[in-house]
């Protein structure tokens, strides 16, 4: 759980020799280059073309896993990427007839299922079909011609007219049906569906040779990658040069590779003027919490990370949030279905971890789909906490957040550590702690009184030390300290921010309540179908609750921790280490 120690790397070898030294420190795929020249390709991917990409998206989208291989069709990359285009084109002509043809449908079935005979079939006559108002339907008796009314809806009635020339005097207006019978639309419209499930098929035997076609990407993306890296040496005669991070660990493999390569190197630390990328080491289940900080930020390479705590503490507002045991086991049911899909044993992990603490919390909150458990039950052994007393509730989302915020002052007082400017977060640990004091002893003069005297030194120590570099005039460090002594009411607003997890969770809790209190009335206000109805309410009702509810604790339990949190310890943004590697080699 760190940020990893970085080195820089200054390599020189024969410019003959640069692109086989380029491609094999692509394989090695452990640097991070830094730009020695201004020709930088602005693209990564800039050797692929777009119908390539679009040929690995439709692959990636037809691909279905296979209980069993099936037999490659050894194509070539070429043949796979012209073959998906040419089945995605029939498919959407196909698609786009379908559209109109279900226009002219819905149009046609109005009339019937008419036969449109040849003129010489009926005696040089023809079928006129009219809309006509049914307010007008009486002026038909004087048409000369022969017609029928075939339909009627609220405000027209269906007229076909027989007639050898259009007639001028009808009472409506004239629709345009085309030649072919319902009949026939119909079996058309069938056809195109048989014709586009056999191409989704074709699709998908083409899809075996996904990882074929990937490798091709992959290849193109590498030399993309290797021209991209060719650009940013800096080239001089027969020499040439490249600068690039390198991470602690693989520094003696990168020696090694330098003097099997007869180039000249050199490794050295990075100086207070320069700014590293930042690359995080956890332990595999950890990952996700750097997904979670990625969010907002990358930290700065002189930080610290902060994946495992955003990503536990991400965890217990989410579950504070959704505040009920039920939607635990709902959470529980859906990741037993779609385990499979989650492919990234990380975000299982996040899964897990969210599921297993809205299920602990619900229960000390003792609210099961919006029903607290019986007396003297089981369940109510764990209910230890009243969703109901509001003060209380307030008062533990205020413990949480005052504990956030004054462990993102530790931590950066540690990182500090052996400064006098170390001694400002102290101080806001201690203000924030004796305000939360004179709080909870409003009723208890001493507790009050030794509140006070702690929010005074609290406040002393930032005054006195948020200034204290070195080298600091006293007026630019007392100017330094007034302008931090500001920040008092942010701290404060930071800490009250917390109450949005005591909000959400009883609102959450009063929503289930209510659609429960509803179905009971309905259950007993309609009679027969009553039950059913109730049923509805029961499932709209708390489905709508649980998405709201879930999208508020991913929402707000993630802007807890990238803003409040990284308000006070994770303020300097830096950037990501990118990694120089093939990824031939590595999919």
């Amino acid at each position: 759980m760190s940020i990893v120690a970085m080195h820089t790397l200054t390599l020189v070898g024969l410019i003959d020799e640069k692109i086989a030294i380029l491609d094999s420190l692509q394989g090695l795929g452990c640097l991070h280059l830094v730009p020695l020249s201004s020709g930088l390709l602005s693209e990564v991917n800039a050797e692929i073309s777009d119908e390539t990409i679009g040929a690995l998206k439709l692959l990636q989208t037809w691909h279905i896993k296979q209980t069993s291989p099936n037999p490659s069709l050894a194509m070539s990359p070429l043949q796979i990427q012209l073959r998906a285009h040419q089945i995605q084109a029939e498919i959407d002509l196909l698609r786009d007839e379908l559209e109109l043809l279900a226009g002219r449908i819905s149009k046609v079935q109005q009339w019937g299922d008419f036969d449109f005979s040849s003129l010489e079939d009926m005696g040089g006559l023809a079928l006129w079909f009219y809309l006509i108002p049914n307010h007008q339907v009486r002026l038909l008796d004087e048409l000369a011609e022969t017609w029928q009314l075939v339909g009627k809806d609220a405000r027209h009635s269906y007229l076909v007219l027989v007639s050898a020339d259009e007639p001028d005097k009808v009472p409506g207006v004239r629709q345009h049906l085309g030649g072919r019978s319902l009949s026939e639309l119909h079996m058309r419209d069938s056809e195109i569906r048989n014709k586009t499930s056999e191409l989704q098929m074709q699709g998908a035997q083409l899809a075996r040779e996904l990882p074929v076609f990937q490798k091709h990407v992959h290849a193109l993306q590498d030399l993309g990658e290797l021209a991209r890296a060719s650009k940013m040496s800096f080239d001089d005669g027969k020499l040439f040069g490249l600068q690039a991070w390198v991470p602690e660990s693989n520094v003696e493999a990168l020696e090694g590779f330098a003097h099997d390569h007869k180039l000249v190197y050199q490794f050295s630390e990075p100086n207070a003027q320069q700014h590293p990328p930042t690359l995080f080491d956890n332990p595999p289940a950890w990952e996700v919490g750097e997904s979670l900080v990625g969010f907002y930020l990358t930290p700065n390479y002189r930080l610290w990370d902060p994946s495992f705590i955003v990503l536990y503490s991400f965890t217990v507002f989410f579950a504070m949030i959704m505040s009920d045991a039920g939607y635990g086991l709902v959470m529980a049911v859906l990741l037993a279905i779609f385990w499979g899909k989650l492919a990234h044993r990380n975000w299982r992990f996040l899964c897990v971890l969210l599921t297993l603490s809205t299920l602990i919390w619900g229960a000390l909150v003792g609210s099961y789909f919006g029903i607290e458990p019986a007396h003297g039950s089981i369940l109510s052994l764990v209910h230890v906490l009243d969703m109901q007393n509001m003060n209380a509730m307030m008062l533990v989302s205020i413990l949480v957040g005052s504990a956030h915020i004054i462990l993102s002052n530790l931590i950066e007082a540690w990182r500090l550590r052996g400064l006098a400017i170390a001694l400002a977060p102290l101080g806001w640990v201690v203000t924030i702690a004796s305000g939360l004091l004179a709080l909870l002893g409003s009723s208890i003069s001493e507790l009050e009184a030794i509140g006070q005297w702690g929010l005074a030194l609290g406040l002393a120590l930032v005054f006195a030390f948020s200034g204290a570099q070195k080298n600091t005039k006293l007026l630019k460090r007392l100017g330094s300290g007034a302008m931090a002594l500001t920040r008092i009411t942010e701290a404060f607003g930071n800490v009250l921010s917390y109450l949005r997890l005591f909000a959400l969770g009883i609102a959450s809790a009063a929503l289930a309540g209510a659609f429960n209190d509803l179905a009971i009335q309905a259950n007993a206000s309609v009679k027969g179908l009553g039950f059913v109805l109730a049923l509805l309410i029961l499932l709209i009702g708390h489905l709508l609750n649980f998405i709201l509810a879930f999208m508020s604790g991913f929402i707000h339990g993630l802007r807890l921790n990238l803003i409040e949190f990284f308000n006070w310890s994770v303020r300097e943004e830096g950037y990501a280490f990118r990694a120089f590697k093939k990824k031939s080699h590595t999919n």
